[in-house]
C-alpha cells in the first residue's frame, strides 16, 4: 500500500492568523482527490511559526519526519506532500541539498503540490536536479537578503534608543503609537493599573480578562504581566517608552508569577484558600483535597503521591480541619512578619527588585556560559560580556546585604496593636485575597507528613478518634476536638 505523508511549514505567527495552513491543506485534499490509489497516512508533521531558514524546523517536526524515515516507518514508494520545495526548509543549498537527497535515496518521493513536480531518486539524474539546486538557492538567497535587512533595522532602531531618539517600532495595546512620540491615556493607564492590582491580589488572566469584558484577552494579560516596555525599558535601554508600571512594582509581579508557576495544585473551591499554603514534608508539591461527602470529614493528601506515587511515596491524607486549627494558631505571626513588611514598604519593595534582579544576572550568565563552551576556541565578546554581567552581580549583592541592613533596624507596628484597627481587622477576618497575598509575600506555608504538620515552629500530630473527638497534640499538648463542631466549621476559616 503506498501511503501519503503531508508535511506543513509556515515561518511566522502572522501567518498562522492568515490563510498559509488553510491553502497548504487544501492542496493536499486535493491531490489526494487527484490520486485514490494513493492512502493518506496517519502520520502528519507540521511546524507553525517556525523558521526553515534557521533551522529550528529540524528540531522540530521536520526533524521527526526525517527520524521517521531513517526508521523506516516512511517507506520506500510512499509520497512526501509538501505545498513548495521552500516548505522544507530554507538552509544554504550544501545543507539543504543533502537533507532532500538523503530523502530521495530512500525511495520516498516528494510532490511539491503548488507547482505539481515530483522529485525522485531517478528523476535527479536528469534535467530536474538544476530545478531543484535553482529552487533551494532560491530560497536560501531571500531568506538570507530578509534577514540581513530585518537585523540592519533592528540595529538602526537600538542605536536611535541607545542615543535617546524616538524610533518608531510596533508597540503593545497600552501604548498609542504617534508619528513623533508613544504615549499611554488615561484609560489604558487605569486598566493597566487595575490588571496589576488584581493580579497581586491572587486573581489569574482568566478572571481579571473577564472583569474587563475580555479587553484584553486572558493571553494578552499573560503576556503584559512579564514586558519590561510596562517600565519602559526594551533590549535592556530605559526610557524608550512612557512608563506604566513602577519597578518596584513590576517586580513584585514578576516575583507572583515565579511563585505561581511552583503551584501546580488542582484543589477544589472548597479548599481555595488553603491551595498553595499546605505543602509536602517529603516531595515539596501542594496538597489537595480528598473525600468530604456528607457525614465524613474532608482530607487534604499530596497530589504528587496521588498521580506520581514513585516521585513521592507520603500518601497518607490528613484532616483538613486539623490543618485549619494548626493555620489558626500559627497566623498571627506571620501576618505581624507581613505587617513589618508593609510598614517598610519602599525598603521592602527594593529588596524584592534587587532580588530578582539578581535572578535574571545569574541566569544570563549562565546562558552565556553554556554559549562559550560551544564556540570552538573561545569568544571574546561573550568573555567580556560575562565579566561586565559578575560585576554587575557584585553590586546587586552588596545593595541587597545593606537594603537587609536596613530592614532589620527599622521599627515597626506589632500586629497585636492593630487588633483593635477597625479597617485592618475587617480586611483579616473577610477579605480573603488580602490575606492569602499578605500571607505568600512572608513564605508562609504549612508542611505535613503523614498524620503530622509543621508550621512557624508549631507541630500538629494526630491521635486518632476517642469518643467521637478527634483527638491531636499541638507541640506535646494533648487536644480534643468533637468531630461534629469540625463538619459544622469545615468551610469557616
Amino acid at each position: 500500500m503506498t501511503n501519503a505523508i503531508s508535511y506543513i511549514r509556515f515561518s511566522s505567527k502572522i501567518q498562522e492568523k492568515g490563510d498559509s495552513l488553510r491553502r497548504q491543506q487544501q492542496l493536499i485534499n486535493k491531490w489526494l482527490t487527484s490520486n485514490p490509489n494513493v492512502t493518506m497516512s496517519g502520520m502528519r508533521f507540521e511546524d507553525l511559526a517556525l523558521s526553515g531558514y534557521s533551522g529550528k524546523h529540524l528540531e522540530h517536526g521536520f526533524g521527526k519526519l526525517l527520524i521517521a524515515i531513517e526508521k523506516g516507518h516512511i517507506k520506500s514508494g510512499d509520497y512526501l506532500l509538501v505545498e513548495q520545495i521552500d516548505r522544507l526548509g530554507r538552509l544554504e543549498a550544501t545543507d539543504m541539498l543533502s537533507l532532500l537527497m538523503d530523502i530521495l535515496k530512500a525511495g520516498v518521493i516528494i510532490e511539491t503540490l503548488g507547482d505539481n513536480q515530483t522529485y525522485t531518486r531517478e528523476s535527479m539524474k536528469g534535467g530536474q536536479l538544476y530545478l531543484l539546486v535553482g529552487q533551494i538557492q532560491q530560497a536560501y538567497s531571500y531568506s538570507d537578503t530578509l534577514s540581513k535587512r530585518i537585523k540592519s533595522n533592528w540595529l538602526s532602531k537600538k542605536l536611535k534608543a541607545e542615543k535617546g531618539e524616538f524610533t518608531k517600532m510596533q508597540t503593545p495595546w497600552w501604548i498609542t503609537n504617534h508619528s513623533d512620540r508613544y504615549e499611554i491615556t488615561a484609560e489604558n493607564q487605569t486598566k493597566v493599573n487595575t490588571i496589576i492590582d488584581m493580579y497581586l491580589i491572587g486573581h489569574g488572566a482568566s478572571s481579571i480578562s473577564k472583569a474587563l469584558n475580555y479587553h484584553p484577552r486572558p493571553h494578552v494579560i499573560t503576556k503584559m504581566l512579564n514586558n519590561k516596555i510596562l517600565i519602559g525599558e526594551w533590549q535592556e535601554i530605559k526610557n524608550v517608552f512612557p512608563v506604566a508600571v513602577q519597578e518596584s512594582i513590576f517586580y513584585k509581579v514578576q516575583g507572583r508569577i515565579n511563585q505561581r508557576k511552583q503551584e501546580h495544585s488542582s484543589t477544589s473551591k472548597a479548599t481555595r484558600f488553603l491551595s498553595g499554603l499546605v505543602k509536602c514534608q517529603e516531595c515539596g508539591g501542594n496538597y489537595k483535597l480528598k473525600g468530604g461527602t456528607k457525614g465524613t470529614l474532608t482530607k487534604l493528601v499530596c497530589n504528587t503521591s496521588q498521580h506520581s506515587p514513585y516521585k513521592c511515596s507520603n500518601a497518607t491524607s490528613i484532616h483538613e480541619c486539623l490543618i485549619v486549627f494548626l493555620y489558626l494558631e500559627t497566623r498571627g505571626n506571620a501576618l505581624n512578619r507581613a505587617l513589618k513588611n508593609s510598614t517598610n514598604n519602599s525598603n521592602n519593595d527594593e529588596l524584592e527588585v534587587l532580588n530578582i534582579k539578581l535572578s535574571e544576572v545569574e541566569d544570563n550568565i549562565n546562558k552565556l556560559v553554556e554559549a562559550l563552551l560551544l564556540v570552538s576556541g573561545g569568544s571574546d565578546a561573550i568573555t567580556t560580556k560575562i565579566k561586565t554581567l559578575e560585576a554587575n552581580k557584585k553590586t546587586i549583592q552588596e545593595d541587597i546585604a545593606s537594603t537587609k541592613t536596613t530592614l532589620s533596624t527599622e521599627d515597626y507596628i506589632p500586629y497585636e496593636d492593630l487588633k483593635d484597627d477597625e479597617e485592618y481587622q475587617y480586611r483579616i477576618l473577610n477579605d480573603e485575597q488580602f490575606i492569602k497575598s499578605a500571607l505568600i509575600g512572608v513564605n508562609y506555608e504549612i508542611f505535613a507528613s503523614g498524620k503530622s504538620a509543621t508550621c512557624e515552629g508549631v507541630k500538629l500530630e494526630y491521635l486518632g478518634l476517642k469518643n467521637k473527638n478527634l483527638t491531636f497534640s499541638i507541640n506535646g499538648e494533648e487536644i480534643s476536638y468533637p468531630k461534629v463542631k469540625a463538619l459544622e466549621s469545615r468551610y469557616v476559616y
